[in-house]
């Protein structure tokens, strides 16, 4: 009776040893990426992401730049491989912009980004996954934090896996759907933390304009993929100030309207202020005012106006567009 007693004393303290071991090395991580991000004071970001939208793959190079300031410093630029084209988001001292160099044009929002919702890209979203409910794998080469993760413009995206090497330093994100899905993996290919970063990477005014043509064509327009029990009823080409423009109406429960035009580029630099809400999708940027959603797709700009649709289905919309003009 005596030794059965000892050994259930053994198994507790083993049980409760290995409880205490799990949340020590927990709690560790905790506290190392606290100490990472208070000791941060500027990095660079290189990644290849993927997205799957609709059983389409969609690439694109992420760079990133941060520098601590009085006001924190962010630029990232967001190359789409297919299209051969880019987009830029800086925040700095007077706002956070948006600049598209194949149009040389800016707009300029009152916003809290990119500290407003989620990124993966962005090195303080990840680190911050420490101070929430997570499971955490230790590896031979680093960590893998596993957590559930909400994305106010993607709901599809329920969960994430992220590997940190032993340095903190990511390695890779991937965001998944209810079913275990893949819909985003983003890899860090180039990750520099505390070295010099250039403080006119920030300013709007030395941005310049790229004289990379877009892939997209004339005989466009993009056709939504996702159209939310509607159907289109008619279709209209106008020119708008010399601009060939589209106008789709769709039919149903979630009448929309769908307008699309190519953009023509601009030989100076235009800023336009807006006080629209800024809508940053994992893979472009968007604007959300008076029930229109308005989709800043590199050489072309898409509308979309409901009465009947919410915010996240005029989402769900726009990032749907099929690539039919790209050659």
């Amino acid at each position: 009776m005596k030794k059965k007693i000892i050994i259930g004393i053994v198994i507790v303290l083993l049980a409760g040893g290995g409880f205490w071991f799990y949340k020590s090395k927990t709690g560790t991580s905790d506290a190392k990426a606290k100490n990472q991000l208070s000791d941060l004071n500027s990095y660079h970001l290189e990644a290849n992401m993927e997205m799957t939208i609709n059983d389409e793959l969609k690439t694109y190079k992420v760079d990133v730049d941060y520098l601590k300031k009085d006001s924190d410093l962010f630029r990232v630029n967001i190359y789409d491989k297919t299209l051969n084209q880019s987009q830029i988001i800086i925040r700095n001292a007077d706002g956070v912009f948006v600049y598209t160099p194949s149009m040389n044009q800016v707009y300029k929002f009152k916003s809290e980004w990119p500290y407003n919702s989620d990124k993966p890209y962005i090195y303080q979203t990840l680190l911050s996954y420490f101070d929430k409910e997570n499971k955490i794998e230790k590896t031979k080469d680093g960590m893998i934090l596993r957590s559930a993760v909400a994305y106010p413009h993607d709901e599809k995206i329920v969960s994430q896996e992220i590997k940190f090497d032993k340095n903190m330093v990511p390695v890779y994100i991937s965001l998944f759907d209810e079913d275990e899905a893949e819909h985003v993996k983003v890899e860090f290919t180039k990750v520099s933390i505390n070295e010099t970063v250039d403080e006119s990477l920030f300013n709007v005014e030395q941005l310049s304009a790229s004289q990379t043509a877009s892939n997209l064509t004339d005989d466009f327009p993009l056709m939504p993929l996702e159209l939310l029990g509607t159907q289109l009823a008619e279709q209209q080409e106008c020119s708008i100030n010399g601009t060939t423009t589209h106008i789709l109406q769709f039919s149903g429960d979630k009448a929309f309207t769908l307008i699309q035009s190519l953009d023509q580029p601009s030989d100076t630099l235009q800023t336009i202020d807006t006080s629209a809400e800024l809508v940053d999708l994992v893979g472009g940027v968007a604007m959300f005012e008076n029930n229109q959603l308005k989709y800043l797709y590199p050489g072309l700009t898409c509308s979309v106006y409901s009465e009947t649709m919410s915010k996240a289905e005029m989402i769900e919309v726009v990032s749907s567009l099929q690539n039919e003009v790209l050659k």
